[in-house]
């Protein structure tokens, strides 16, 4: 009976040899941890945002509230799982009272947590601790760079990150987001699925 085996190099030499092909269309997955160096993750969120709420004036009803929130979620507790709960109590509580607060005080804790995980993930406006040269993802543009390729490289991520619009930006790639205009961009989601559209530059 023959048995089977994982060989890594096999995929690796696949690989090389689709990116040595200029002819061929390429695109790349990159998954939330592919920042997690440079933006934290949601275990370490949490705990900011735990930390920089005892510091606000309702901290001890907040604490409680958390608290109990916590128990009642479990091993499933995160600061998004907390939101999500916040936001469906205040659905329901009317003029009563849920985790010892009101619904007035529940949306200033829902806004107050938006507003600090806005805080900490927006690491593209702190241009002094970000180097640009030396991220992985200046690198990888690079690539892009000097890639003589017949069609434009796509770029796939499962969230909006800013790191790879800086890694372009620093080697001076064009891209393309399927964001129009310079004022009040919006996005144009036909001209994404087009092809045809833009079709040199990096999307």
């Amino acid at each position: 009976m023959k048995e089977n085996f994982f060989d890594p190099s096999e995929y690796i030499r696949n690989l090389q040899q689709l990116l040595v092909s200029d002819k061929k269309k390429i695109g790349f997955l990159f998954g939330a941890g592919t920042s997690i160096s440079y933006v934290f993750g949601i275990a370490k969120i949490t705990e900011l945002v735990e930390k920089e709420l005892e510091e606000e004036v309702n901290k001890e009803r907040y604490k409680t509230a958390i608290e109990e929130i916590k128990t009642e979620l479990g091993n499933k507790y995160t600061v998004e799982t907390l939101l999500s709960n916040l936001e469906q109590k205040k659905q329901i509580i009317g003029k009563g009272t849920l985790n010892g607060l009101k619904e007035s005080e529940i949306e200033a804790l829902i806004n107050s947590i938006k507003e600090k995980i806005r805080k900490l993930v927006s690491v593209h406006t702190d241009k002094e601790n970000i180097v640009a040269d030396k991220l992985v993802h200046s690198d990888f543009a690079e690539w892009i760079g000097k890639a003589n390729r017949k069609h434009a490289v796509e770029i796939f991520t499962t969230n909006y990150d800013y790191l790879f619009e800086i890694g372009l930006e620093h080697n001076c790639i064009p891209y393309y987001d399927g964001f129009t205009g310079s004022y009040q961009p919006f996005f144009n989601g036909e001209s994404v699925d087009d092809m045809s559209y833009l079709t040199t530059q990096t999307k």
